[in-house]
């Protein structure tokens, strides 16, 4: 099952108005993915999200209609973020300019609890500095399954592997994730 708001996605409209309707329903959730793919790495989720918006538009005829508009999206905007990370750190290894990163603050989820806004604060923080931590394929598989809710299903088909391959990354992921919240001082 795929997570397009049940909508079939009307393949005899122009490519202006297919990005217009992509762009209204899967910017956010793309814009999330993205924030939370470079999170702590000084690079703008905004321009990236843009950017592979504008990568979607120039190849809709690379588009293949079995799979579902936000997979191709979620695949072109990891994509871009590893290329940008991948520049940003050739870029920072050999410029004599340092950098500044500002940690700006991205949306994540909301994790409703009976905690002080500020202990919230400090918990989701902790895991964003986890969450950026991790290897690339454990970063996508954690962002995928446990920030997007994408299922097994979905996540197989953006990943291009099996589901059993899934749920071997994410329980490796999530063990990954624990260990370096541990180091971080987080109590779980």
């Amino acid at each position: 099952m795929t997570q397009n708001s049940g909508k079939d996605t009307d393949w005899s409209l122009t490519a202006d108005e297919l990005l217009k309707r992509n762009l209204d329903e899967y910017y956010p959730r793309i814009y999330r993915s993205v924030a939370a793919f470079v999170y702590g790495a000084g690079l703008d989720p905004e321009d990236l999200t843009q950017e592979t918006f504008l990568k979607a538009y120039n190849n809709l005829d690379g588009f293949r209609q079995h799979s579902s508009p936000y997979t191709w999206l979620y695949r072109i905007a990891r994509n871009t973020c590893l290329d940008a990370i991948r520049k940003k750190r050739f870029r920072d290894r050999f410029s004599w300019v340092p950098f500044r990163n500002d940690d700006k603050e991205y949306e994540f989820p909301d994790y409703h609890r009976d905690k002080t806004e500020v202990e919230q604060n400090e918990e989701v923080m902790l895991v964003r500095k986890a969450i950026a931590s991790l290897n690339g394929d454990h970063k996508t598989v954690i962002i995928l399954r446990d920030l997007q809710n994408l299922s097994y299903e979905e996540i197989a088909e953006v990943l291009n592997v099996t589901e059993s391959a899934v749920k071997s990354r994410l329980f490796k992921a999530r063990q990954a994730l624990r260990i370096e919240l541990t180091r971080l001082g987080a109590e779980l």
